[in-house]
């Protein structure tokens, strides 16, 4: 365990301002930052008005009440010292925030904070020490993603500089629902209005906090999230720490069911070209989306899967879920679009088979050879039928590798 160190000066610590940042005598981990958990050796400042005992809950008591004595120059002189107090004035500050003193309450909640960012000051530059061993809150979701270096180090500790409140959240998990909300009120996002030029660190507190093991979004809080999410990753990722850890985030996002709708990572997955688009299509396959949310899922699918996802796909063969229905000029039904048809379509594509061969239009394609859109509609019954039964020939002799073995298969069972 990483224990404090604190200079000591004629038994005291040294002395600093109210507003001063804790000072270079004391190397603390990051264990002295949160209220619950706290481990660390405490120290408190000297003078005649401070607490005789360092850590005596009774004399800290008394110095919280301080707070609201008369004299502006003792309520400053209280502060000063609760703040030098450290972590062990914390349990009597949030006693004081049920005050029905006004006064009380502000100044407690202000040196919450403050002692919070001061412990979080110092745990950063242990972070950040050459040949550190020490962590921070919400590193270990990310150290499997990049590299353990000083770069990513310190473009992980500029999430959290200045944010007590969101590594508090992050080592608290009951906390993270309402740090999400908190996170995004502060980017106007409630209001509705899409925030234009996200940070590269907004956008990854925001992920931080949905990829985290134990996080539950609200569903609008998911929703709204993405959004902030596309502003800061559109500008943000880049070959920079900062830029990659942002990607890193973002693609451990897109593959987590319970951060978003399968859709909005999806989308922006699909956006930004990452293969990681088809753990959200196999989802979106699987709850039957709306016709225009599927093509993505499906055109995903072609672009980045393999044989794996070709073997799910193709099991939705017998899919006759209705898609569209094409109408001629008098408004009559002239062919259908299916399910199984664009299944069949992403199949075809997926061999680099012709789909002419098996009774399909030639589908477009972009510069790069990438198919960009399944128009697939059969004018009759028959007309799908022969598309499907020249499939099941091509499959059969083609794609048995791909294929499970069958279960308890009788004696002389082509395999």
């Amino acid at each position: 365990m990483h224990h404090t160190e604190v200079l000591i000066d004629n038994g005291h610590c040294p002395q600093r301002s109210p507003h001063a940042g804790r000072g270079r005598g004391a190397t603390m981990s990051f264990g002295c930052l949160f209220l619950i958990g706290v481990f660390c050796t405490l120290s408190s400042r000297g003078g005649a008005d401070s607490p005789q005992k360092p850590g005596d809950p009774l004399a800290i008591a008394d110095l919280v009440m301080k707070l609201r004595a008369p004299s502006f120059r003792e309520r400053l002189q209280a502060e000063a010292d609760c703040r030098d107090t450290g972590p062990a004035a914390i349990p009597a500050l949030m006693k004081a925030l049920q005050s029905p003193d006004p006064e009380l309450r502000r100044r407690a909640q202000q040196l919450i904070e403050q002692i919070e960012e001061d412990g979080l000051t110092d745990s950063i530059e242990a972070f950040l020490a050459p040949g550190s061993a020490t962590t921070l809150p919400g590193w270990s979701l990310v150290a499997d993603m990049v590299d353990d270096s000083l770069e990513f180090r310190s473009a992980y500790a500029e999430i959290l500089r200045g944010n007590s409140q969101l590594a508090h959240a992050l080592s608290h998990p009951e906390l993270l629902s309402i740090e999400l909300q908190r996170q995004l009120h502060n980017l106007g996002m409630p209001g509705g209005s899409v925030p234009q030029g996200v940070s590269t660190v907004n956008a990854s507190a925001i992920l931080l906090l949905l990829i985290h093991p134990e996080a539950t979004p609200a569903a609008e809080a998911a929703s709204l999230s993405v959004r902030t999410i596309r502003q800061g990753v559109i500008q943000g990722v880049n070959e920079t720490a900062p830029g990659q850890l942002l990607q890193a985030l973002l693609t451990r996002w897109v593959i987590t069911a319970r951060a978003g709708t399968a859709f909005d990572r999806l989308s922006l997955a699909w956006q930004l070209s990452l293969p990681e688009s088809v753990v959200p299509a196999l989802e979106m396959l699987e709850q039957k989306g709306s016709p225009h949310q599927l093509q993505i899922a499906f055109l995903a699918i072609i672009r980045f899967g393999g044989a794996p996802e070709m073997a799910v796909v193709e099991t939705r063969l017998d899919d006759v879920q209705v898609l569209n229905i094409g109408r001629g000029p008098d408004n009559q039904p002239n062919g259908s679009t299916q399910l199984r048809d664009q299944v069949l379509a992403t199949l075809i594509v997926m061999n680099k088979q012709d789909p002419m061969q098996f009774g399909l239009k030639t589908l477009p394609h972009d510069a790069s050879q990438n198919v960009t859109a399944l128009v697939v509609s059969f004018e009759n019954e028959a007309q799908r039928e022969a598309a499907f039964e020249k499939w099941r020939i091509w499959s059969a002799k083609n794609l048995r590798k791909y294929r499970a073995l069958p279960m308890n298969a009788e004696e002389g069972t082509n395999l």
